[in-house]
């Protein structure tokens, strides 16, 4: 984490008990951003490239930023033998079809994180998603954000809504990502007008060495460049 941002430990109260996530803002943020990683059996995790390159660079920008370990997984695993032959078996749905039984709760942690980090952090309102994390971020609806980013958004393995809710939107999709044809990509553009949409033609739906990229994105929702948060972004740059 760079220096001039603090780190600290929290715990996230979620139904059945608590999460273990991390909280990293500079003096005085002026909001906060939730960042929902991968599906935990696809790297999601506090220490994924993308949510650590968001982390850190939107607390570097005056955002604080919260990021967490789905249950079960990461700080959250347990050593219990029954826990860990359900996750196994989890792996094996997962890669059949891209879903497991414990996806619902997972989304319900998202929702649970982000009403925690709004309470906790006063100010503008940035939701982040990536890969499964966008699938659950364009779920919230409470607290409502100010602008919501979804990052190589899982359509060919999740359904996402039709309509927008009004919330700007913000998308950065990869053109090599088995999560997500590009008829789908396309069709989800155009159903859902987003404020911004950037395709990356030459990586995949892991980003390596695109996190640059992915934050840039996450700045210009926010419109700090623009001398304010959460302002207009972006708005008048669309590229495919």
């Amino acid at each position: 984490m760079m220096d001039t941002s603090t780190v600290e430990s929290v715990a996230i109260p979620v139904t059945g008990g608590e999460l273990r996530g991390r909280l990293a803002y500079r003096d005085d943020p002026v909001g906060v951003a939730l960042v929902a990683g991968p599906h935990p059996l696809m790297g999601g995790s506090m220490e994924n490239n993308v949510v650590r390159a968001l982390t850190e660079g939107l607390a570097a920008k005056g955002l604080a930023t919260v990021c967490f370990d789905y249950g079960g997984y990461g700080q959250n695993e347990s050593d219990d033998p029954e826990a860990r032959e359900g996750r196994l078996a989890q792996i094996a749905e997962f890669w059949a079809s891209g879903q497991t039984p414990a996806d619902q709760s997972m989304i319900a942690q998202v929702a649970s994180a982000w009403a925690w980090a709004c309470d906790s952090v006063p100010g503008a309102r940035l939701l982040v998603g990536y890969s499964f994390g966008a699938f659950a971020v364009d779920r919230c609806e409470q607290p409502v954000p100010d602008a919501r980013v979804l990052l190589c958004p899982t359509l060919g393995r999740h359904t996402y809504a039709d309509a927008g809710d009004g919330v700007p939107l913000h998308i950065l999709a990869a053109g090599d990502d088995f999560t997500c044809t590009d008829k789908a990509l396309d069709r989800f553009v155009d159903r859902r007008s987003p404020v911004c949409y950037e395709r990356i033609a030459d990586t995949d739906h892991f980003l390596r060495g695109y996190e640059h990229v992915a934050l840039r994105l996450c700045v210009q929702a926010a419109g700090i460049e623009r001398g304010g948060v959460l302002n207009d972004g972006c708005r008048a740059s669309t590229h495919r």
